[in-house]
């Protein structure tokens, strides 16, 4: 849904959102204003203004799925850091159909009886 519903691009006086060569929403920090709009209006809470210390202005910051100048780690053909580290393999990455494809079975395999639920004592000697 994210990919396909995009407020906050729309609302950012500044420009400062944009989707970038992938389709994702990006944005540049030194357009940002701080007025917040993206955080107000994104139905998902994704876009957080980042505010200085010093001097209380905030800035735009948000995931840039590993694309930032420098880090793009999509255009070398490798996936986000976080889908790569992540321990559960419950991130993932890659074509919008093969995704929704995969919840879908996913789905499926939670709601199936084959699946257990298992309880462990709470004993406070397991390693």
């Amino acid at each position: 849904m994210y990919a396909l519903y995009r407020r906050c691009v729309g609302v950012c006086p500044s420009g400062a959102l944009y989707h970038n060569q992938y389709g994702f929403v990006s944005y540049d920090k030194d357009k940002c204003i701080g007025c917040g709009y993206c955080s107000q209006y994104c139905p998902f809470d994704v876009p957080h203004l980042d505010a200085s210390r010093v001097s209380g202005v905030g800035k735009i910051t948000k995931c840039t799925l590993c694309t930032t100048p420098g880090l793009d780690r999509l255009s070398i053909g490798q996936e986000p850091a976080c889908v790569k580290t992540c321990p559960t393999g419950v991130l993932i990455y890659g074509d919008r159909d093969e995704l929704i494809a995969e919840g879908r079975r996913r789905v499926a395999a939670l709601k199936s009886d084959e699946r257990q639920l298992l309880f462990l004592d709470n004993e406070q000697n397991i390693h």
